[in-house]
């Protein structure tokens, strides 16, 4: 009974962590940009419009598993992108969308050591 007990409590810890790092992921790639661009939309507006270039990531498309908070999020802010291009639209701003692979960044080292500890 031992094992199962250790098993359960190792899984408790596991989903207490992906639920902190989607509590993360969600405020960085979404709420933040939708406060940058609620911010300079009015700015970009006066001055009669201009440009916003979201970076998202291929994973706004395709959902990793080992990697679900962060690809949820992303998809969150495609969608603010898209919606944000058809709502600025009006006053002239253009809404791009950057859509790149894996970029060599701490999040990306730090996911390639925990596989290699796993192996």
């Amino acid at each position: 009974m031992g094992g199962q007990a250790e098993l359960n409590e190792r899984r408790s810890l596991e989903v207490g962590a992906r639920q902190r790092s989607a509590g993360q992921q969600l405020p960085v790639n979404f709420l933040r940009t939708f406060a940058v661009t609620q911010a300079f939309a009015p700015v970009l507006a006066k001055n009669g419009g201009g440009a916003i270039a979201n970076l998202n990531s291929v994973a706004s498309f395709v959902s990793f598993p080992i990697l679900a908070s962060y690809s949820a999020s992303k998809a969150a802010t495609h969608s603010l992108t898209q919606v944000t291009r058809a709502m600025l639209r009006r006053q002239n701003t253009q809404v791009f969308g950057a859509y790149a692979g894996p970029i060599d960044t701490k999040m990306l080292f730090t996911r390639e050591r925990t596989q290699r500890a796993r192996r």
